[in-house]
């Protein structure tokens, strides 16, 4: 699923959370305008990035007062930024910035998501559940921190993800990664 497909399936229509704190949904003006910044974002990406990051910065700002929006804009800045790691010095260092502002944010977009029926799955009984999405982040910050031989900070990681059930898409999932992470951790004491 591309960079916020979810929300073209959905009527949107701007909402106020009851907490102090506002989370807006774009309305389908702003929704346009975000579509169309996504756009030229990838007509861009990894052939002018100056221009790509200028409409990053740009599509932030559409989607900054939305808990659920941003997850995605995180997941595709991530992406982007891990793609340049070769290329720009500072590239790793703003994919990590970006997974652990995910990350943060991480408790709060799935309680959103699980009171959102675009987010409920069926189950074998035909019940509607809330199976939460992959989070690209904790896999992502994980593998950067076993290449940084960080070890225990990755493993606390995976612990994390596991504790908001959160699955990696791999076969053993986190916890296969905690093992493999904690067997490096032994080898290198």
């Amino acid at each position: 699923m591309g960079f916020f497909d979810i929300f073209r399936k959905k009527g949107i229509k701007q909402r106020k959370n009851t907490s102090k704190r506002k989370h807006t949904v774009r309305t389908s003006t702003s929704k346009t305008n975000v579509f169309s910044i996504l756009n030229e974002i990838e007509k861009h990406k990894y052939i002018n990035d100056v221009k790509t990051k200028e409409l990053y910065d740009k599509a932030y700002k559409q989607i900054s007062g939305n808990l659920i929006d941003r997850h995605f804009y995180y997941n595709s800045v991530i992406d982007y930024y891990y793609g340049l790691r070769h290329k720009d010095k500072y590239a790793i260092e703003k994919c990590i910035q970006y997974c652990k502002e995910d990350i943060e944010i991480a408790p709060k977009v799935l309680e959103l998501m699980s009171k959102d029926q675009t987010f409920m799955h069926y189950d074998e009984e035909g019940n509607l559940e809330f199976i939460p999405p992959r989070f690209p982040s904790f896999q992502r910050l994980a593998i950067i921190y076993e290449n940084q031989e960080k070890y225990e900070e990755a493993i606390e990681l995976c612990k994390l993800a596991i504790k908001l059930n959160l699955r990696d898409g791999t076969k053993t999932g986190f916890e296969g990664r905690i093992k493999r992470l904690e067997r490096k951790l032994n080898t290198s004491k």
